[in-house]
């Protein structure tokens, strides 16, 4: 149904899908519920939508700053395209007004306009060019499959009742996706212990120690293996639930983690160095799921 980028962990619609309308339709229903449920509970319902979805679900037209944000290399390119300003752009970027698209594991050649094909990109018409490329992938990503989606959506829900408070709350599609401000001393404070462990266990004081001293990307990581988000709910740290637990003596296995209950299953390791490495091995793998 969906397309998932691993890189920018963006999820697309998937208008090749060989599911139903109806099956969207009502993928959209259940949305609409896990949404609303997310945004009362504050919690982090990080389904990798990008912008644009919230854009289009409310009727608003895709933009060269939605593509960045779905599909930054593509964005890229026409940013390029529009502010190269050496001239002789047809034959510096050798483009005409057709896209190769693939479906099936076919690749064709669709004209964004008539003649297109044979119909070169120039410094006169490349504004065209990119306005009709974003018109082809606003059909490719939100074309009929979404459109189900949407009515699915918003048989929960009046359309005019989410634009009113869209309007009121501008940031509403940060606060269903959450923050990537993460305070990691505000969770540390609200952390939890089991099993014997405590705030002044040598072994957590050591856990502390490696988590403060991760980069930004592994800090969020860490948070994806606990918690299956690398986002905090809209107020920060302070609203996610993480505990700590015993789970065993010394040993070489890694620390492993119950998403569902923002715990980490974390053996009594006995050096900074080896918890350290046990720790980033199994963040780096996202080796969660463990069993006590």
């Amino acid at each position: 149904m969906f397309l998932y980028d691993p890189d920018t962990r963006v999820t697309l619609f998937n208008e090749n899908s060989l599911e139903s309308d109806d099956q969207f339709e009502l993928f959209g229903a259940i949305s609409f519920s896990a949404h609303g449920c997310s945004f009362y509970n504050g919690i982090v319902l990080d389904v990798g939508f990008p912008l644009a979805f919230d854009q289009r679900l409310l009727g608003q037209p895709l933009t060269l700053a939605h593509v960045g944000d779905m599909l930054p290399t593509v964005a890229r390119s026409l940013r390029q395209l529009l502010e190269w300003d050496q001239g002789d752009v047809e034959n510096v970027f050798g483009l005409t007004f057709a896209v190769d698209v693939e479906r099936y594991g076919q690749v064709r050649e669709v004209p964004l306009r008539s003649g297109g094909s044979t119909t070169p990109v120039t410094e006169e018409n490349r504004d065209e060019f990119v306005r009709l490329y974003i018109e082809h992938l606003d059909a490719q990503y939100f074309g009929a499959k979404f459109l189900a989606f949407k009515r699915g959506f918003f048989t929960l829900c009046d359309e005019v009742f989410i634009k009113v408070k869209r309007s009121r709350h501008p940031d509403l599609y940060w606060a269903l996706r959450g923050t990537t401000e993460l305070d990691f001393t505000v969770l540390e404070e609200n952390t939890t212990y089991e099993d014997g462990f405590s705030a002044q266990h040598p072994t957590i004081l050591n856990f502390w120690k490696v988590v403060h001293a991760m980069t930004a990307e592994q800090q969020r990581e860490f948070l994806r293996f606990v918690t299956a988000s690398d986002r905090a709910p809209p107020r920060g740290l302070k609203d996610v639930r993480f505990s700590v637990q015993r789970n065993g003596p010394d040993t070489d296995r890694l620390p492993s983690a119950y998403t569902c209950f923002g715990r980490l299953l974390l053996p009594e390791y006995a050096t900074f160095e080896k918890l350290r490495d046990r720790l980033l091995i199994a963040v780096h793998n996202h080796a969660g799921f463990g069993l006590v």
